[in-house]
């Protein structure tokens, strides 16, 4: 069964917040989710691990790329200085995150895995 979590950067809270659509509750949310994927295949028992973010169709110019972060960053290495929309699914061990924006209409892909860091010692 899959999950599915929406953030919006053009819903915040003010009076009135209904369902999920508001920006904090959205993200609670996600990070919820996140924390419980990343629990799961983990078990606890990677104290390095980090999660890698892989990336294709980004921006105007369609780029590729990826980069690492801790699991408590949430999905912040996705945000970028304008309006944008996350839809995040995890599906079982997969995490997959779609952003849409004014430079990519038809969403840029980010697939989410968990990578071992080495310690330098």
């Amino acid at each position: 069964m899959s999950e599915r979590y929406e953030l919006n950067t053009s819903c915040h809270c003010q009076q009135d917040c209904q369902g999920n659509l508001c920006w904090e509750i959205a993200k609670e949310d996600i990070d919820i989710m996140m924390t419980d994927w990343f629990e799961s295949i983990t078990n606890n028992n990677m104290p390095n691990a980090m999660v890698k973010f892989s990336g294709k169709n980004m921006g105007w110019t369609r780029a590729t790329g990826y980069a690492y972060a801790s699991i408590d960053d949430g999905l912040q290495p996705l945000y970028i200085n304008s309006d944008f929309r996350l839809v995040a699914t995890r599906d079982g061990d997969n995490l997959t995150v779609v952003r849409y924006s004014h430079d990519e209409p038809v969403g840029a892909s980010f697939t989410l895995t968990i990578e071992q860091q080495e310690t330098g010692d």
